[in-house]
């Protein structure tokens, strides 16, 4: 297994036992964790540099409102 995956494994089991739906995919939160922002697991709300930001996952072709 690898690192991403066991990291994976591990935001899965937590989000179980705590019982609650991640957000965020979360190899995307792995990725914004990687970047140094804090992620709210729960809401997906993510602050970069201290600031909060919200991303709304959209299908393919999905133009932004």
């Amino acid at each position: 297994m690898s690192s991403l995956d066991h990291r994976i494994q591990e935001l899965l089991e937590l989000a179980k036992a705590e019982g609650f739906t991640l957000a965020l995919h979360p190899a995307i939160i792995i990725a914004m964790e990687d970047a140094v922002a804090v992620v709210n697991l729960r809401t997906g709300a993510i602050v970069i540099g201290g600031e909060q930001v919200r991303y709304a996952h959209r299908r393919a072709g999905q133009v932004a409102s």
